[in-house]
């Protein structure tokens, strides 16, 4: 594992970092100062993709990150199972790209500036087990959405949204 959590670290994550072939979980966590590379004009960069062995990708409290998620990751040989951004000044929209993200069982993007429709969430994220959405701004009907093609979800929060309607 590569841990960085609360070391006051400055400066920005690296387009190369997936080079670091020998980890399978990155953990940064409460490091205000950094942010996304400056190549990618400091979002998260898509080359991750083909990060093959983490499985576990945690970024907590990372307030400068100021990224949009990327549509790519799902594209890749990545397997990532568990991503975690929690209050990284995330922005814009939950890609409906993610939906189709076999390998991912745990979502959390808590705390967040995401806006806009959810995903209808297809058959082909069926892995999922557990989807945290709070304090974001999503907007919608909820009615509208599947959630019952997720047949392993075992935990859902989607409470400080501008969401209506009935699950």
């Amino acid at each position: 594992a590569l841990m960085g959590s609360n070391c006051f670290l400055k400066g920005y994550l690296p387009v190369n970092l997936s080079q670091l072939t020998m980890f399978n979980q990155i953990y940064f966590e409460g490091n205000d100062e950094i942010t996304g590379p400056p190549e990618t004009g400091g979002n998260l960069p898509d080359e991750w993709k083909d990060w093959q062995k983490v499985y576990n990708l945690q970024f907590n409290n990372l307030k400068k990150l100021n990224s949009t998620l990327p549509k790519a990751w799902v594209s890749g040989s990545w397997q990532l199972a568990f991503l975690q951004l929690n209050g990284c000044a995330i922005h814009g929209q939950l890609p409906d790209e993610y939906e189709n993200w076999t390998s991912l069982t745990r979502l959390s993007v808590a705390n967040n500036f995401l806006d806009g429709p959810l995903p209808r969430w297809s058959a082909g994220t069926t892995s999922l087990n557990s989807l945290d959405l709070t304090s974001n701004k999503f907007s919608g009907d909820l009615s509208n959405l599947s959630f019952w093609r997720l047949t392993k979800l075992t935990s859902i929060s989607l409470s400080n949204n501008q969401l209506t309607g009935n699950l």
